[in-house]
C-alpha cells in the first residue's frame, strides 16, 4: 500500500521533524545540530513554535533577582544563574 503523498519533498520531512522537536522541548540549538545547519538564524524558523523559553527567561531574572532559582530550570541552567549573580555581588 502506498502514501500517495504527492508534491513531497525531503525538506518537508525536515521542516516536520524540526517543529516537533522544538515542540517537545528541543532547543534552537539542539535542533541546529541535529539539521547540521552552520548558524541559528536558519534555526530560528522554528523558535515560535516554543514559547516556554521565553518563561525560562523571565524566571531565570525572577530567580537572580531573588536569589533563588525557579525549580523548571535545569540544573545546567541553575548552575550558571548561581555563578552569575554571584559575580555580579
Amino acid at each position: 500500500m502506498r502514501a500517495k503523498l504527492t508534491d513531497l519533498h525531503w525538506h518537508d520531512l525536515r521542516h516536520t521533524f524540526a517543529s516537533w522537536a522544538v515542540q517537545q522541548g528541543a532547543t534552537l540549538q539542539e535542533v541546529k545540530e541535529l539539521l547540521g545547519h552552520g548558524s541559528l538564524a536558519m534555526v530560528m524558523l522554528y523558535a515560535h513554535l516554543s514559547p516556554v523559553h521565553l518563561r525560562h527567561a523571565v524566571a531565570r531574572l525572577d530567580g537572580a533577582l531573588a536569589g533563588t532559582v525557579p525549580a523548571f530550570v535545569s540544573t545546567q541552567e541553575s548552575t550558571e544563574l548561581v555563578g552569575a549573580s554571584q559575580k555580579s555581588l
